[in-house]
């Protein structure tokens, strides 16, 4: 899509829609669509994209979970494959992830653990999964999963705290065996660990928590 807003025009909109609705501390959702067209497949008769801008004040997706930790569970519905429909792809077809969350639902559950095609670890319904062993991060591979602004945020504070990333392929085995395990993700904002978060979990919260306040595009001048 040929967006018509530079980035900074868009930054711009963002933060009207901020000052607007008087919003501080908010969720933000972007939404870009192809624009107005027929009820066809063929793209290209949408002439120009529809930008539209939702923002709200959120509390904590988990309430005092964050605090308890979460219960995750894994679930036979599996995420898209690569060549079917790439998870990278930030879209509103949430069906995949509805499906998934239902059967943790189902099964007493918090969060849904994503498996791909070869029972690999993808990520949860809705939030990008790390595993700590013996002091290092590891993290699924990016091809099945969302490329979540959250995740790359939180490894860049690990990095700055001296520990290792490590993208790999993850089975159970790998969670169950787990040190910790935490979620990211812009509505989770917060890390959740297995059980009652752990001791990098807390410390990489705090550290999150210490960028997200002091870095970024001021709303109110």
């Amino acid at each position: 899509m040929d967006i018509y807003l530079t980035k900074d025009e868009m930054i711009e909109v963002i933060l009207e829609t901020l000052r607007k609705n008087n919003l501080k501390d908010a969720y933000v959702l972007l939404v870009i669509s192809r624009g107005i067209g027929d009820l066809g497949l063929d793209s290209r008769k949408c002439e120009k994209p529809s930008v539209i801008v939702i923002a709200q004040g959120w509390g904590a997706m988990y309430g005092n979970l964050y605090e308890a930790g979460i219960t995750g569970v894994s679930v036979s519905v599996r995420r898209n494959a690569p060549d079917f429909l790439s998870p990278n792809i930030k879209s509103l077809n949430y069906l995949n992830n509805i499906l998934a969350k239902i059967e943790a639902n189902e099964k007493g559950g918090d969060e849904a653990i994503f498996l791909d095609q070869n029972g690999f670890v993808c990520e949860g319904s809705a939030d990008n999964i790390f595993v700590v062993k013996n002091d290092k991060v590891y993290t699924p591979l990016t091809i099945s999963n969302l490329k979540g602004i959250t995740k790359s945020t939180v490894v860049e504070v690990l990095v700055q705290m001296g520990y290792e990333i490590i993208e790999a392929n993850l089975g159970l085995f790998d969670l169950y065996t787990a040190d910790e395990i935490f979620v990211t993700g812009t509505l989770v904002e917060r890390l959740i660990g297995d059980g009652k978060p752990g001791p990098l979990t807390r410390k990489l919260a705090r550290g999150f928590k210490e960028v997200t306040e002091n870095n970024g595009t001021p709303i109110y001048s």
